[in-house]
C-alpha cells in the first residue's frame, strides 16, 4: 500500500460568527494560531509520532488590522484555561509570515491526492481561505479534496466520541489538530474492520 499524507488544519480565531451558533462565519475573524498535522489516515500513529510531524504559528492580532474581532468571542477566551489564553494571545508573527509558513509546509509535505481535513471546513477552512486570497496567496488543495471530521465521527462512532481522542490542552491549535488526526485514523481504521469482516476491499 502506498503511503498517502493528508493534513489536519485547526485554528484559532477572535472572532467566531455574526448571530451565535446559527450565524454567519465571520470568514475575516483574525487569526491567532494555525496548527498542521501531517498523517496517514490509514496508519495508527501516536501523539508522539504526530508532533514529529506538526507545523504551528502563533500570530500577532496587530497584524490584522483589516481583520474583525468580536467582543463576545475575547470574553469566551478569558473564561477558558488562562495557560493557553496567555499562548494564544502571545503572537509575534504576521498573518502574512504565518500563511507562508504554512503552505511552505503544505507544499513540501502534500501532493496532488492529499485531502485537507477540518472539524468543520466550514470555520477552519473558510476563514483560511478567506486571509489567503485577502493576501494574494494560495494553497494548492483544490475544494474537492477538502474533508470535515464531523461527518465520519457521527457515522462510526455517533456523538461524543471526541473527548476520547483530545491531546493536551484544549483550544490550542496544534493540540487538537494531532487528536484530530488520531480521531480519523481511528475512523478510517473501524471502517476497513467492517470492510474485511464483510468481505469488502
Amino acid at each position: 500500500m502506498m503511503k498517502r499524507t493528508d493534513v489536519m488544519i485547526d485554528i484559532e480565531t477572535l472572532a467566531a460568527t455574526d448571530g451565535g451558533v446559527n450565524g454567519r462565519v465571520k470568514e475575516d475573524a483574525v487569526i491567532v494560531q494555525i496548527g498542521c498535522v501531517f498523517f496517514d489516515p490509514r496508519e495508527k500513529s501516536s501523539v508522539q509520532e504526530l508532533r514529529k510531524k506538526s507545523w504551528m504559528s502563533t500570530i500577532s492580532s496587530d497584524s490584522q488590522k483589516d481583520r474583525v474581532i468580536c467582543p463576545d468571542t475575547v470574553a469566551w477566551w478569558k473564561e477558558q484555561d488562562s495557560e493557553v489564553y496567555r499562548e494564544v494571545m502571545s503572537g509575534t508573527t504576521t498573518l502574512s509570515d504565518a500563511l507562508d509558513g504554512m503552505v511552505e509546509a503544505c507544499d513540501t509535505n502534500l501532493d496532488k491526492h492529499s485531502r485537507l481535513w477540518a472539524r468543520g471546513d466550514i470555520f477552519d477552512v473558510s476563514i483560511l481561505r478567506h486571509a489567503l486570497f485577502s493576501l494574494g496567496k494560495e494553497l494548492e488543495i483544490p475544494f474537492w479534496n477538502v474533508r470535515c471530521l464531523r461527518p465520519i465521527e457521527e457515522l462510526v462512532f455517533g456523538k461524543g466520541v471526541k473527548k476520547q481522542f483530545e491531546v493536551g490542552n484544549a483550544h490550542d491549535a496544534i493540540d487538537d489538530a494531532i487528536g484530530q488526526a488520531r480521531l480519523v485514523q481511528e475512523c478510517f481504521r473501524q471502517t476497513q474492520r467492517i470492510r474485511n469482516e464483510n468481505g469488502s476491499v
